[in-house]
């Protein structure tokens, strides 16, 4: 997908990656719409020049352009909507030295670490210089620079805050206490973080972590001790439901994966040869008043949700990516989910 850029004007800025086939989407809607738009992707654009003016005197406007070395640039005075997809702001790699130079220059490899993280560090504060300056001059924005990867443990703090069932949960690093916590129970493990996808370069797979269950005999085969885990109690379920958020609108999904054996603990487990039924789920409204309830408190105006309906007819919350994949929920269900984006930007 090739970028449109004209100068002068004002335009819709968007912060992706090169092969975000989501994005491409979006653009589509907004070429069909003639709209202006500026993309960069934090894996393939460099930036070559920053231009910062604050002046002193209040009547003059300050001044923040950046130039990157495809030839693509832009004024943050021409920008009038933004959609944070993924990346930011990409890295200043070009104008910073390389640690071997430094290390000539300054005859100690100490030394010269210290001043390749020194300078690193700088344009981190100009990236966040520019998130802030996002933030005041009240663009349209979808999504968060400062929020695009919040703590699993705080989200299930705020989500219990705002009445949502969540599953029991602890970070164990004993066996022991696992038998005090969980009883004996089943349970599942997961990520105490997200986890990006690896590659290996040599056989070319790729790596991720899913969600896995422990029985009572898998427990009892554990080490006394561990590293430290997030477990939770693992929870009979009918069907799990993916749930987009974007500006207090919620497009649900039921996903039908517990009849599978490959998906039935983790969807994301494809199964190819068989995939899940999908289809469009209207979640009860008491449910989408507390998620739009917990993704405000979050300060978030979209992200992916993943739920459980429970056997025993709860609705419980597990987890919200920021930067989560929509077009899963958008196609199936016919949602559009991409046009919705591009006219909330336009």
């Amino acid at each position: 997908m090739i970028s449109i850029i004209k100068k002068g004007g004002y335009m819709i800025l968007i912060f992706s990656e090169k092969y975000d086939r989501t994005t491409d989407k979006v653009i589509d809607w907004l070429i069909f719409q003639n709209k202006k738009y500026l993309r960069i992707n934090v894996d393939e654009d460099v930036v070559s020049d920053i231009e910062i003016s604050i002046p002193a005197r209040k009547s003059s406007d300050d001044i923040f352009k950046i130039s990157f070395t495809n030839g693509k640039s832009f004024a943050l005075s021409d920008v009038t909507s933004c959609w944070y997809r993924r990346g930011g702001l990409p890295f200043l790699s070009s104008l910073i030295p390389e640690e071997k130079d430094l290390t000539n220059a300054y005859e100690s490899d100490q030394i010269a670490k210290y001043i390749h993280r020194y300078l690193i560090k700088e344009f981190q504060y100009i990236q966040k210089y520019f998130y802030l300056l996002m933030d005041r001059k009240k663009v349209k924005i979808i999504g968060s620079f400062f929020n695009s990867s919040i703590s699993k443990l705080y989200q299930l703090q705020v989500a219990k805050d705002v009445g949502l069932t969540i599953p029991e949960t602890a970070i164990l690093n004993s066996k022991e206490l696992m038998g005090n916590i969980f009883g004996g129970k089943n349970v599942i493990t997961k990520s105490i973080q997200d986890f990006d996808m690896a590659q290996d370069e040599r056989l070319h797979r790729i790596y991720t972590l899913y969600v896995n269950e422990l029985t009572a005999k898998d427990t009892e085969d554990l080490p006394n001790e561990f590293y430290y885990s997030l477990i939770q109690n693992k929870i009979e379920k009918k069907f799990e439901i993916r749930a987009f958020f974007l500006e207090n609108m919620i497009y649900s999904m039921a996903i039908f994966s517990q009849n599978d054996p490959k998906t039935k603990l983790d969807f994301r487990r494809y199964n190819d040869s068989r995939p899940n039924r999908t289809v469009p789920y209207q979640l009860p409204k008491h449910i989408e008043v507390k998620i739009i309830q917990f993704m405000n408190a979050l300060q978030l105006n979209t992200g992916s949700l993943d739920l459980i309906y429970s056997k025993s007819g709860d609705f419980v919350f597990l987890e919200v990516n920021p930067v989560g994949q929509f077009g899963m929920t958008s196609t199936p269900c016919n949602y559009a989910l991409e046009e919705q984006i591009s006219h909330f930007l336009i």
